[in-house]
């Protein structure tokens, strides 16, 4: 028996080893972020001084300036994401988590987005993107509260609360006229910034 709880004992402590090792590994993806939060940032600026006049343009350009910015994205995350996994520590159960919801989060926003377009060809209007910025802010305070969870870096748990808080702050711009400028302001606050956070702990491809 003392064998036996000895045993358990040396399970636990080992565990605890590799948890507390996890939570020192440096994340990676910070450039993602900060792709993401600029690319589609200067996207949602466009657009907004487009429905505000600034830009003199006709509104169905915003369709094509969303596409162009999903293209740019796709391309720059192919060469962001095969760097990546040549840094140390990307096959880390921290990495490899974070990374997954990120990911399982990109694949929800792409469904969504294909769901909606759907939606607009079906009844002939753009009311059904009224909602789309705030769900993209609420899964982004989802991303932020695992990868907090998972790093233990306490400054994340301030970005998940602040995706929140714009997630709601959103939905409360509907019908403003500045839906594109405050969702540029997330992007910026809850993409870029923490992604550019991310990179300064980054190590090198090369130890």
């Amino acid at each position: 028996m003392t064998d036996q709880m000895q045993a358990i004992h040396d399970d636990l402590a080992y565990m605890k080893a590799l948890a507390a090792e996890g939570k020192r590994t440096p994340l990676l993806g910070g450039a993602v972020g900060l792709a993401a939060g600029l690319i589609f940032g200067v996207a949602s600026l466009v657009c907004w001084a487009i429905q505000r006049g600034i830009i003199a343009a006709p509104l169905m350009w915003q369709a094509w300036i969303w596409l162009a910015a999903f293209v740019m994205f796709m391309g720059t995350l192919v060469v962001l994401v095969g760097r990546s996994h040549r840094k140390p520590g990307a096959s880390a159960t921290t990495n490899r988590a974070v990374k997954a919801v990120w990911k399982g989060a990109g694949l929800a926003i792409f469904a969504l987005a294909l769901g909606t377009i759907y939606l607009t060809t079906r009844f002939h209007t753009w009311l059904v993107w009224a909602a789309f910025c705030s769900i993209i802010l609420a899964l982004y305070g989802v991303c932020w509260t695992v990868s907090a969870a998972m790093s233990d870096r306490k400054w994340m748990w301030w970005i998940a609360y602040g995706s929140f808080a714009g997630s709601l702050g959103m939905a409360l711009m509907i019908g403003t006229g500045f839906e594109y400028l405050a969702y540029a302001i997330g992007l910026f606050l809850f993409a870029a910034l923490p992604g550019w956070l991310m990179m300064r702990d980054e190590p090198s491809e090369i130890v």
